[in-house]
């Protein structure tokens, strides 16, 4: 690895320790108030691109909350919703369909809310739409995660599947340094509306 790659590393890490003291340091009710922003609009996005299978998050506390999205999309009973199992020691994460929320997440990995493994599996070239969770993003479309890399190999390896990011506007940063294996939003919701990165 070169000193500047470090570097932008660096910056990437610091990126995501501001990012989350100005996220711990949003209200509940604002925080709620922004999600149902969100939530209207990727539902909306959803149903004008007329998916049929939607991958996506349960996010944690600190993330753009997507469990309206699974429940709105689950009682429409329209698209199948499939949510990602992280495979223990390994790189890979697996896709299951959920039909029931309370019967079929529990927490896994890291307290993430996971799919059980009863739960039928699904092969990531049926997705349509995959609803991407981020530390931060800027306005060219490039995020930064959490750092496991898993959303950036899942979207390098299924191309066809639309990329829409799901985050707060205050997780806008200036640059988020991309790095050669990062892969490019094709859009992102926010509480603000949509920014769109891609014609696709």
């Amino acid at each position: 690895m070169t000193l500047a790659q470090e570097e932008q590393l660096a910056r990437r890490q610091a990126i995501r320790v501001a990012t989350a003291d100005r996220l711990a340091a949003v209200g509940a009710g604002t925080a709620e108030a922004w999600g149902r922003c969100i939530t209207s609009t990727v539902l909306g996005i959803l149903d004008d691109r007329g998916a049929s299978t939607v991958f996506t998050y349960l996010n944690m506390p600190e993330e753009a909350p997507t469990h309206d999205i699974v429940r709105a999309l689950l009682a429409d009973n329209r698209m199948r919703v499939v949510v990602p199992r992280v495979v223990t020691g390994s790189e890979a994460m697996t896709l299951h369909e959920v039909v029931d929320l309370g019967r079929d997440v529990r927490p896994g990995l890291w307290g993430i809310p996971t799919p059980r493994k009863r739960c039928a599996v699904v092969d990531g070239s049926d997705v349509d739409i995959v609803l991407v969770p981020m530390v931060a993003f800027d306005d060219e479309g490039w995020r930064i995660g959490h750092g496991g890399g898993y959303y950036d190999r899942f979207l390098s390896a299924n191309p066809r599947a639309y990329r829409l990011g799901v985050a707060f506007e205050l997780q806008r940063v200036d640059a988020c340094f991309p790095q050669g294996w990062d892969e490019r939003l094709h859009a992102l919701v926010s509480e603000e509306g949509v920014r769109r990165f891609g014609a696709k």
